[in-house]
């Protein structure tokens, strides 16, 4: 199961992707897919950032302070919380706060 946690930071938003949604082989898994397009599109499109990427999973810290980057970070919420109810035995939410 893929694990999405949104959490407020000091310093922003803190988003924290881990896991592996085991919905297809390797290579069709059309979760993996969806969840790794919309978190790449995210931190490319946000203009601050830190990002840190290991084996697959991803911890980023987003400036919210930044007008562009909340509006992209509210889209990327709606869209991966979307994505779990489409999905639910393979992607969880867990949001400590709204963005």
């Amino acid at each position: 199961m893929i694990l999405v946690k949104i959490t407020d930071d000091l310093n922003g938003a803190r988003v924290l992707v881990t896991g592996h949604a085991n919905y297809a082989l390797k290579g069709k898994d059309i979760v993996c897919s969806a969840v790794s397009t919309l978190v790449q599109h995210t931190i490319y499109n946000a203009e601050s950032y830190v990002k840190s990427n290991e084996d697959g999973n991803y911890n980023v810290l987003f400036d919210t302070s930044d007008r562009d980057t909340y509006v992209l970070l509210k889209s990327f919420e709606c869209s991966i919380k979307q994505l779990a109810k489409q999905y639910p035995d393979y992607i969880k939410v867990v949001d400590e706060y709204e963005i």
